[in-house]
């Protein structure tokens, strides 16, 4: 069998996130039976404590038919689950589609009990079982769909070239000024000052790197003086827009960002490349059928969710789910 694109976490669903689920969902069970009087296998397959086990400390962010699942699942999900941290923390959307994500995970594993693809009465399930039973409710509910042709592989292609070969890297010295997230009034205009400063500096035609190793309030920049390394700038979206139309040798003026203010240089660029379309078909065309097979599984989660009652408890999420969790905005 395949494995029905286990191994792309952002286009269908990781291994890591089933067993964070797993932990989340089976201590719910245990919970369960102790209340019923039931043994209980005490083994774990996580370090991660269950919900029960903190709820004085926690805030419940969501229930589902009742079941908590708690600022320190979210957290969890987010330590076992790197590559969501940077979206869940940048944005709303992203902290949507996170919780989601957790909760989408919390009812795919519920499912795989429910349809005895797991053991609820046996020990925690191994990555191995969690995978095996992903792969049969896949193969039940949202399969694999057949390989595209070739034009609507190439035309995925040409509209994500940058995710087969190697981005343009932008060299760049950097001067930092510090300041909290959310400074108030004072905090801020102090850090204004000093960073205007350098500014000043360099308009008088200072070497970058010399006002950098003497203001810069980066430590490792203080040594490098400024140097920073090589940046893939299509990544971040406000450096992108920052450096629009700089070439190499050129200057910002300041950029203000949610942790201080920035002065950029860019010392060299390498331009990208790009891998033909022949060399990476196979992957381009995998890719669409795990896209797809995405779209299925959403579908199957919206389902699973009218089986339900999934209620948002923090006042503070509320407004992100106007419609329920699995609802477009």
């Amino acid at each position: 069998m395949k494995m029905y694109g286990l191994n792309r976490f952002r286009k269908v669903i990781s291994v890591s996130l089933l067993s964070f689920g797993i932990t989340v969902y089976a201590s719910h069970l245990r919970a369960d039976a102790v209340k019923e009087g039931k043994p209980t296998d005490s083994g774990a397959a996580s370090g991660m404590p269950s919900p029960s086990m903190a709820q004085s400390a926690d805030q419940v962010l969501i229930t589902v038919d009742g079941k908590e699942i708690t600022t320190q699942d979210y957290v969890g999900f987010l330590q076992s689950n790197p590559t969501v941290i940077s979206r869940a923390t940048s944005s709303d959307q992203g902290k949507v589609t996170a919780l989601r994500e957790l909760v989408g995970g919390y009812l795919l594993r519920r499912a795989m009990y429910d349809e005895k693809l797991l053991d609820k009465a046996g020990k925690e399930p191994s990555q191995n079982d969690i995978a095996k039973a992903y792969e049969n409710l896949a193969e039940r509910h949202f399969p694999l769909p057949p390989v595209p042709d070739d034009k609507a592989g190439l035309d995925y292609y040409k509209t994500h070239q940058d995710e087969y070969g190697i981005p343009d890297m932008f060299r760049l010295n950097e001067i930092y000024i510090k300041h909290p997230q959310n400074p108030d009034a004072p905090v801020l205009a102090a850090a204004k000052v000093r960073a205007e400063k350098a500014l000043k500096r360099l308009e008088a035609g200072e070497a970058f790197a010399d006002v950098a190793a003497d203001i810069t309030e980066n430590k490792l920049g203080k040594v490098t003086r400024g140097d920073v390394g090589y940046v893939n700038v299509a990544e971040k979206p406000w450096l992108e827009s920052a450096l629009k139309g700089m070439g190499k040798g050129q200057r910002s003026g300041l950029i203000d960002t949610p942790a201080g203010f920035l002065i950029l240089e860019i010392t060299d660029i390498r331009p990208g490349l790009i891998s033909p379309y022949a060399n990476v078909r196979d992957k381009v065309l995998q890719t669409l059928r795990e896209e797809e097979q995405r779209k299925l599984r959403d579908a199957y989660l919206r389902q699973l969710a009218k089986t339900v009652k999934i209620e948002v408890k923090q006042d503070g999420l509320k407004p992100l789910f106007p419609k329920g969790v699995f609802e477009a905005e």
